[in-house]
């Protein structure tokens, strides 16, 4: 699950279904930063996505977590990635993401090889940085 692109991975519709319409794009607000959430049990691999407005040029420090293979994308770009077998906890991971000014689409993909899925995010700081 951690090397195939079920879909999520080159773009972002969140109208689209996948699967056959067995999977899709769901607003999840209970997903708050700072905290472990648990994702169903099952093997394969969990799609997050959200958006990041960035008023200048800047890097986002974040803090990571995942149960378990975790890959970050910014706007398209893969920025982070750790192909792991573990629990989901606080702090397993940090990452540095760049962000344009305006909206910057953050997507994560989280694989899960059996037992519980899970993720962390906390953003750690924001960066301004002239080019």
């Amino acid at each position: 699950a951690y090397e195939k692109d079920f879909g999520p991975e080159k773009s972002v519709d969140l109208k689209r279904t996948y699967q056959e319409g067995a999977a899709g794009w769901r607003r999840r607000p209970e997903f708050v930063d700072g905290k472990v959430h648990v994702l169903p049990n099952e093997v394969g691999a969990h799609y997050l996505y959200r958006e990041v407005q960035a008023t200048s040029q800047r890097v986002m420090d974040v803090s990571l977590g995942s149960n378990d293979g975790i890959k970050v994308w910014v706007d398209g770009k893969l920025a982070f990635e750790n192909n792991i077998g573990r629990r989901a906890a606080d702090d397993q991971d940090r990452a540095s993401l760049p962000l344009k000014p305006g909206k910057n689409q953050l997507r994560r993909k989280i694989t899960n090889c059996g037992g519980a899925a899970g993720f962390y995010l906390r953003i750690v700081r924001r960066i301004a940085h002239s080019y």
